[in-house]
């Protein structure tokens, strides 16, 4: 997973970066630059989903200056289902059929 995650990162041009942060991810554009800002104390699984979650936001939500007050629960909704889907081991999705995973 973590090899993907990577890759997609990398395609996309962002610069990934482990903070000390109070929250868990931060996606900021900064001078036309993406920036990708993990807490440094997420680990494995954590650090994968936040990773992806992160990664969501740009996929789904074009980076400009304004602020989701109404929308923000339905973003982060969004964003928590591309992550846990970026999440499911390859393995899974290609040996059982969809009417077994969704079981």
């Amino acid at each position: 997973m973590a090899s993907s995650y990577e890759a997609m990162r990398r395609r996309a041009g962002i610069e990934v970066r482990d903070r000390p942060l109070q929250k868990r991810g931060a996606l900021i554009r900064c001078d036309g630059e993406l920036h990708l800002y993990l807490n440094e104390n997420l680990r494995g699984a954590d650090l994968l989903f936040v990773g992806f979650h992160e990664l969501a936001h740009y996929w789904l939500h074009p980076l400009r200056t304004r602020f989701f007050s109404r929308m923000n629960g339905i973003i982060e909704t969004e964003t928590n289902i591309v992550a846990a889907c970026a999440m499911i081991p390859i393995t899974l999705l290609t040996h059982y059929r969809l009417s077994e995973i969704t079981e």
